[in-house]
């Protein structure tokens, strides 16, 4: 016995109601002895002694009816299991999930996955009963039904015309799935549909990673969607032999990360071949915003092999630019023969350089070897330079306006008003970078007190600290990318400094990240982020004029690495808000200043479809832009109205990796999922009659309730009838009996 609503069975409780009333109205008596009543009236006790079973069938029916009535509300329902033959032969809803991932797309024999999963449909439909009704769920990045409302199986034209050309003219998939969500809607869908018998089918290749058997707990979430009424779910398997190889392309890496227009930059990648055979020639072409600009050939790739490949190229013209390294070798899968990666090409990296001269008079000698180290070319290519330096005294530098550039240096600070530290505190506050360098001129005070009182500390420095035989310096964050350039050739580029003199530095616990350090554990380069917008303070305990190290003229790593700090300076604010390459789901998010006024602003997804959003003016007169429309890899591009001198902006969402992984369901796994009631087996269109005649459905008693409720209550309305017609002839009987009892009573004398 299956109940549909099992809640209104709580409505039983009711059948009581009538004991109760039966209780609360029952007539008490009290006996008095008189010897002149003895003999009166004895036939009229004896015939109301015989009515009193009928008053109980009366009270049994009342109670019945109550109970039969919370019955038929909660909708019972005869299992076929224990009706086979009742339950045979009724129609059924049957609603078939079609694994839509990105791994559907890879080519079995002479088609893909899904085209068989499409065949194996067709199969399916023609074991279906013609009052059968089909609904199909796609499960892809978002799960959609093709139909609301399950078709009749006889309307073939509509069949076709609603589900299966639909389906053969759908694109490869490009996301991963979630069978189990798809179940879940499924499930919806099914109880929505008229027929009392339900089934699912589902048609996937079982890669584990769409069927999420390792979510124990989302499969426990779907199976609570699923309380009441079981609905049995069968698994088919749709053929996925490889037998050709998989060119996949990485992702894309651009370097440096802040191209500059005119300068040289490389796009790095990996090529990978999955198996099971070697692939090549493999032709590359390289695109540019969709034009193609450069070829390059492999000859072989062995199977299970990877390859790194490098393209060079110049940006010609600043701004937003995507990439894209494609082959169109024919292998068993082509969405992960391409990659793409969104870029923002610099024409000038403007940073100010504050001296520690109080006035503008001097050469600033102390910043002599960082301004050249920024700009080493000053004459011959500064029109292709990307860092722009300028130097000022401190002085000049409270009249600057902070904010057109894209960092500020303050080299071996001496003092500083406190109204232009204030200014640069909010400059990094805002998602700026600030990068101070303590050398053998700054100022104790300043470095302990006004930086502390300012926001700007990175710690407690103490006394200049010195050694006769100079230390190693040694890299103590290798992920940070300051220091990353410096490591790529295998081995630590610095290690030929001489350092001969260094401040000594207790660094902030829990704010401050060490990145480089003497030998002996002293502080040489420390990081602190501030602020809530990706603003970044950067502290050197060692000068760059020579007088602590010999790091500007000896070191060839003084160039990369000073040029690297200030391209992470200037990247601090947009790591956070200017992310181009995002993950699948990933936030999209857009910052901007709030002049000239945004209006409106549209996304434009890889499928062409647009989406409006609303930009949103921030405190400090900036506008933000967010969506999470991102769950379909490929190219998007945002654009402003009225049109901005920075757009279209574009971003990249690149393959979600983990969906190709191969593995499938083992038998343990089917084991686990049939043991937990959360699928039912695995079968074969071939057997898609013999499932539907023992799927659970079975006979909806309600039909015969209400038939037992309508004689129940005709039942009940004869013996009130009845008993009415009773009482008024004993009533009668009674005033006939009673009236010579009514003569005694007036004798005088009498009470």
């Amino acid at each position: 016995m299956i109940f549909v609503m099992p809640i209104m069975l709580a409505g039983m409780a009711l059948a009581a109601i009538p004991v109760i009333i039966h209780l609360l109205h029952r007539h008490k008596t009290t006996p008095i002895q008189w010897s002149a009543m003895l003999f009166l009236l004895p036939s009229a006790t004896a015939q109301k002694q015989k009515k009193l079973p009928e008053h109980w069938l009366l009270l049994l029916l009342r109670i019945l009816l109550l109970a039969l009535l919370a019955l038929l509300l909660s909708m019972p329902i005869l299992s076929a299991g224990g009706l086979a033959i009742i339950g045979r032969g009724a129609p059924t809803d049957v609603v078939v999930v079609m694994d839509h991932s990105i791994s559907s797309g890879m080519v079995s024999g002479r088609r893909t996955v899904f085209a068989h999963s499409i065949l194996l449909l067709r199969n399916l439909i023609r074991h279906l009963s013609p009052d059968d009704r089909l609904s199909i769920v796609v499960a892809g990045h978002k799960n959609y039904a093709l139909s609301h409302r399950g078709i009749l199986i006889a309307d073939r034209s509509k069949i076709e015309r609603r589900f299966l050309l639909p389906l053969e003219h759908m694109p490869a998939g490009l996301s991963g799935v979630s069978i189990p969500l798809a179940i879940r809607d499924a499930q919806a869908i099914a109880r929505r549909g008229d027929n009392l018998r339900k089934v699912i089918f589902v048609l996937s290749n079982d890669r584990a990673v769409s069927w999420k058997i390792n979510r124990e707990g989302l499969w426990r979430a779907v199976r609570a969607t699923a309380a009441g009424r079981p609905i049995p779910i069968y698994s088919i398997k749709v053929p996925s032999v490889v037998t050709q190889s998989d060119i996949a392309i990485g992702p894309l890496r651009i370097e440096p990360r802040i191209p500059g227009m005119g300068q040289p930059a490389r796009i790095i990648f990996t090529l990978a071949n999955s198996g099971p055979l070697a692939a090549g020639p493999i032709r590359l072409r390289l695109l540019i915003n969709g034009q193609p600009v450069a070829v390059q050939q492999i000859k072989t790739l062995a199977a299970g092999k990877t390859k790194t490949g490098r393209f060079k190229y110049r940006f010609h013209t600043a701004g937003a630019h995507w990439v894209e390294v494609r082959t169109h070798y024919q292998d068993s899968l082509a969405a992960d023969n391409q990659s793409l990666a969104a870029v923002k090409v610099w024409q000038h990296l403007l940073v100010l350089v504050i001296d520690h001269q109080i006035g503008p008079i001097g050469g600033y000698r102390d910043s002599r070897f960082l301004a050249a180290a920024l700009n080493p070319f000053p004459t011959a290519d500064s029109g292709t330079a990307l860092v722009t330096p300028t130097v000022v005294s401190v002085s000049q530098a409270v009249q600057e306006h902070l904010r057109k550039f894209n960092a500020i240096i303050i080299n071996d600070p001496l003092t500083m008003p406190g109204s232009l530290l204030t200014r640069i505190d909010l400059f990094a506050r805002g998602g700026g970078g600030v990068w101070i360098i303590a050398g053998s001129g700054t100022n104790l005070h300043f470095l302990n007190s006004e930086l502390q009182s300012h926001g700007l500390s990175v710690g407690t420095f103490g006394p200049i600290q010195s050694t006769k035989k100079p230390p190693f310096i040694i890299i103590r964050n290798r992920r940070s990318a300051i220091v990353k350039p410096l490591l790529q050739a295998g081995h630590n580029q610095i290690v030929g400094v001489t350092l001969r003199q260094w401040w000594g530095l207790l660094p902030q616990p829990n704010e401050t990240q060490l990145i480089a350090a003497t030998g002996h554990g002293h502080p040489l380069i420390v990081e602190r982020h501030i602020g809530l917008s990706g603003g970044q303070v950067l502290a050197w305990t060692t000068g760059v004029s020579g007088r602590m190290n010999d790091w500007p003229t000896v070191a060839a790593s003084f160039v990369p690495l000073v040029n690297q700090i200030v391209q992470q300076l200037a990247l601090s604010a947009r790591e956070l808000s200017d992310q181009r390459e995002l993950n699948p789901g990933g936030m999209l998010v857009w910052t901007g200043a709030g002049h000239p006024p945004i209006s409106s602003a549209v996304i434009t997804l890889p499928s062409k479809r647009v989406i409006r959003v609303h930009p949103q003016l921030e405190p400090g007169n900036h506008y933000l832009i967010t969506s999470n429309h991102t769950l379909e890899p490929g190219l998007y591009s945002l654009a402003f109205t009225p049109r901005r001198p920075d757009e279209p902006i574009y971003y990249c969402v690149a393959i979600d990796q983990r969906q190709l992984a191969p593995a499938e369901l083992t038998p343990a796994d089917w084991h686990w999922l049939e043991s937990q009631d959360l699928i039912t087996g695995l079968t074969t269109p071939d057997h898609a009659a013999t499932i539907l005649g023992t799927a659970v459905g079975g006979l909806s008693l309600w039909p015969w309730l209400a038939i037992l409720i309508l004689a129940a209550m005709a039942t009940e309305g004869w013996l009130c009838r009845r008993l009415g017609r009773l009482q008024t002839d004993d009533d009668l009987m009674d005033d006939a009996h009673s009236a010579p009892l009514g003569d005694v009573a007036r004798i005088p004398g009498v009470p």
